[in-house]
């Protein structure tokens, strides 16, 4: 979000005023019929929007801004930690984090990526992280998943070679707030699905997939 808000020059616009609720500005702010425009935290600022910013507000922007980067990734470690322990349950060889998560073709240029990827021997797992999980977030995942199979060797970069020899590709998708209705849906697509309970997260595995014989699974993706 704080890419988005732009250093405007004299010549253009403010379109909107952004303060603080304890302000003592914002009942002037109100008095003159602005409120509908007022930005009181940094939920309420719209992305391709000019602002004017009160000074002392700068700092709890950026305040925000820091704290919803250290939830994300706390929240990403917590959801890997606990995919680890429950995929070490039925692998046989060590789970190992690839270094890289953006595939890029053979001009470097960005094609598809995730939040990790992990392989183990034979297999690999795709993993995609959102603090709120979405119906689109669930189909485009398993649809990203769906494209991914179909590149070939001339389509990527040679060091994402290996990854496209893997005789199995999963999606694992996490949330913070994953309803259950949303986690059936990932189910039905083929998808792991974590999400918080009992004070930690938990790992569902869908119901047709056996991790101790991958080479009997269904090849889900590809129908």
């Amino acid at each position: 979000m704080q890419d988005n808000l732009r250093l405007l020059n004299k010549k253009q616009k403010f379109s909107a005023p952004v303060t603080s609720n304890d302000s003592p500005k914002k009942e002037k702010i109100k008095e003159r019929g602005d409120v509908s425009n007022l930005a009181c935290n940094l939920q309420s600022i719209e992305n391709f929007k000019h602002y004017r910013i009160e000074f002392h507000f700068i700092s709890k922007i950026k305040y925000e801004s820091t704290w919803t980067e250290v939830e994300d990734k706390a929240m990403k470690e917590e959801t890997l930690l606990a995919i680890m322990e429950a995929l070490n349950k039925y692998e046989t060889v060590p789970i190992k984090i690839y270094p890289k998560n953006i595939i890029k073709d053979q001009l470097q240029t960005p094609i598809m990526g995730w939040d990790k990827i992990l392989i183990a021997g034979e297999r690999m797992y795709l993993v995609e992280a959102e603090h709120n999980i979405t119906l689109e977030n669930i189909n485009n995942f398993a649809d990203e998943i769906k494209e991914f199979k179909k590149l070939k060797k001339n389509d990527v970069s040679s060091e994402y070679h290996e990854l496209l020899d893997k005789l199995m590709i999963e999606g694992i998708i996490c949330g913070v707030n994953f309803p259950e209705e949303f986690r059936k849906m990932a189910k039905d697509r083929g998808l792991f699905s974590v999400y918080p309970g009992g004070g930690r997260y938990k790992v569902r595995i869908p119901y047709d997939l056996n991790l101790s014989n991958f080479e009997k699974c269904r090849n889900f993706f590809k129908n």
